[in-house]
């Protein structure tokens, strides 16, 4: 009699055994699909990883050269501060001076042409 509820029982509880053994083996598979796209983006987070630390350096590099030129302007400023400028103003200053000769020969240019009028009149008259 124990065979026979044996079988009556298994044969109430294959029915509904098998569909979850076929979803379990779903499942399984699914898991399976899970941990490959899991590895997948693992590898391209490093990816990225690897990517970001290449813009670093790259940020690293242009920071440095930035110093340089920073450097390289204050240079600059400094030599124009120091030697350019000073040479413009003394040309400044030279120039003003040219400009007050020529103001004067141009005076005197006129004084005497007057002088040579009036000579040229007074000649004329004797």
């Amino acid at each position: 009699m124990d065979n026979e509820l044996l079988q009556a029982i298994k044969q109430i509880i294959e029915p509904l055994i098998e569909p979850l053994a076929s979803d379990m083996q779903i499942m399984k598979n699914d898991m399976q699909i899970m941990k490959n796209d899991i590895q997948d983006m693992k590898g391209e987070i490093q990816g990225m990883k690897g990517e970001i630390q290449g813009i670093k350096d790259e940020i690293s590099e242009i920071k440095d050269r930035l110093e340089t030129v920073e450097i390289e302007v204050v240079k600059t400023n400094i030599r124009i501060e120091n030697d350019i400028l000073p040479g413009i103003q003394a040309l400044r200053e030279g120039q003003r001076g040219l400009n007050e000769k020529f103001d004067n020969i141009e005076n005197r240019t006129g004084d005497i042409e007057e002088d040579i009028i009036v000579l040229k009149v007074l000649n004329a008259k004797n």
